[in-house]
């Protein structure tokens, strides 16, 4: 291997900065279009002349420095490390500035899982280049995102990280040198020491149709003191302007870092059920320098229609990919069905119906009959799977939301009827009545609300519009909300975000802030 290759690949345990050459076309057209939000940290990408078309991403040095928050993320079996990737790329997309991914934040996946090559754990070869490989699906299924993130990679046992890094440096296609990688017998990146570790509580959920599940607890963060945050880019206790009290302040809050412990990941759905805790605490990073964030966990003012008059919702999901589908109905299957009245979790009570007034329904475009026709079957199967009706989604939402009543999966154009519809029902009725779509708008709400870690529920106008629409869209994943269906909206609100997040992970966050505002009013925590 030649020198040169060796000392890019081991440079991550030096300190400097490296540069990674893309060569995927998904990862490093995606590179391109985000890299403009990271320049201020340090980031640059250069297209390289020849073919194949290749970008060169340089990387700030490696921070010296304790990230603020360190996130653990354990993986139990290879061939769910591909899916740690969305969730990785939601986290960068949800770290507004001023919070440095690449400093604030460090993920730490840890590959709990055996090797189990062909033969058992094959030998040390073998071994590496599969590791590699896992690594390359991480980052490929992140798009690149977890390339801005401070990342390090906790290998199976057996398997050697400098092996790894041969392996790496021999084949452009899946190097990485930015990842910090660590051997499992060897690794000290733990939340013992000065760390302060809060693990993500789990409230176990049930119906009558479904075995049970474990969800981020409507408070899932709770126990995170976050006026004790700090932000690690902000930190500059060596300058000359810094004056002495506020040098050692820095110093003191640089020395520890919090640890979130989130559950191992055992299936697909466990990142796309995580989700809604990477966003919470990227509010929390946000937030945490603001002098009025101590005061939030003084009372627990309540959020949109008081309990005792709950407003029927509808969730329209734009979809267009069976995968997708399946995703949205989970998640609609976790929140929606009613659920055992007393059902108790490992840190959390959660009683009663969760979001029994929402529907989740799907809309894609009519004009391809053949895709309408697949989406529609998959439904199916999914409801045999799962041996409940569609009907049970949710509870009698009542006659003005009658075009939703019959199936799940609709189009576009049979979306926009029932929305009319039930629009001229409220106005003959002198009632009010939104219909919000959920995406980034020159005139959007911007949902700031910290629920998950300090029992707080803010009144702010997004959080409320939320709560009392009639009807929340989601658009699709590559062109977003129909020009018709934009027409029909009344209201405009979106996450705080770097860039817009996939649609499957803004539902997930949606319908846990939904269930946070339901968990408050209703005293179920």
């Amino acid at each position: 291997m030649p020198q040169e290759d060796v000392q890019r690949v081991a440079a991550d345990d030096a300190g400097g900065g490296v540069v990674t050459k893309l060569t995927n076309p998904g990862i490093l057209e995606r590179v391109l279009a985000d890299v403009e939000t990271f320049t201020k940290y340090g980031f640059a990408a250069t297209l390289l002349p020849g073919s194949p078309r290749t970008v060169a991403l340089t990387h700030p040095a490696r921070a010296s420095v304790p990230p603020a928050v360190r996130v653990q993320i354990p993986v139990r079996a290879r061939a769910l490390i591909a899916s740690v990737g969305p969730l990785l790329r939601t986290l960068v997309r949800v770290c507004m500035d001023p919070v440095d991914p690449s400093t604030d934040v460090e993920a730490v996946v840890d590959l709990e899982c055996e090797d189990d090559g062909p033969s058992g754990r094959g030998d040390t070869a073998d071994a590496a280049a599969r590791a590699a490989h896992d690594v390359h699906m991480l980052i490929r299924n992140s798009m690149g995102a977890a390339l801005f993130l401070r990342l390090s990679i906790i290998l199976p046992g057996g398997v050697n990280r400098e092996e790894v890094r041969a392996v790496m440096a021999g084949n452009p296609d899946v190097c990485y040198p930015s990842i910090h990688l660590v051997d499992r017998a060897t690794h000290s990146l733990s939340s013992g020491g000065a760390s302060r570790a809060v693990s993500i509580p789990l409230a176990t959920v049930s119906s009558e149709a479904h075995a049970a599940l474990s969800l981020p607890a409507p408070f899932c963060l709770r126990g995170l003191d976050i006026t004790k945050l700090r932000l690690r880019s902000l930190a500059q206790p060596d300058s000359d302007a810094c004056p002495p009290a506020k040098r050692q302040r820095l110093q003191d809050i640089t020395d520890t870092s919090v640890t979130v412990a989130l559950p191992p990941v055992s299936s697909r759905m466990c990142t796309v059920r995580l989700t809604p805790v990477v966003y919470y605490l990227a509010q929390a990073l946000l937030h945490s320098d603001q002098a009025t964030v101590s005061t939030l966990d003084a009372g627990r003012a309540t959020l949109g229609a008081p309990a005792d008059a709950p407003r029927p919702r509808i969730i329209v999901v734009c979809i267009d990919k069976v995968a997708n589908l399946h995703r949205v109905l989970m998640l609609a299957r976790d929140y929606v069905l009613p659920v055992v009245p007393v059902v108790a979790g490992s840190a959390e009570t959660v009683r009663g119906a969760r979001l029994m007034h929402t529907r989740v329904v799907v809309a894609t475009h009519g004009s391809d009959r053949a895709n309408v026709q697949r989406l529609e079957a998959a439904a199916s199967g999914f409801f045999k799977d799962q041996g409940i009706s569609p009907l049970t989604f949710g509870s009698d939402l009542g006659p003005h939301f009658a075009g939703f009543a019959s199936k799940v999966v609709h189009t576009v154009c049979e979306v926009l009827a029932a929305i009319e519809t039930a629009k001229a029902a409220s106005a003959d009725q002198d009632e009010s009545f939104d219909v919000a779509a959920i995406d980034l708008h020159d005139a959007a709400l911007t949902l700031h609300d910290l629920p998950a870690v300090t029992r707080h529920t803010s009144r702010d106008a997004a959080g409320r519009c939320l709560s009392t629409a009639g009807v929340l869209m989601l658009g699709f994943e590559r062109n977003g909300l129909p020009q018709v269906l934009q027409d029909a909206a009344t209201k405009w609100v979106q996450l705080p975000t770097r860039s817009s997040l996939n649609v499957v992970a803004t539902l997930s966050v949606i319908l846990h802030v939904l269930w946070g505002q339901q968990a408050a009013t209703d005293g179920h925590v």
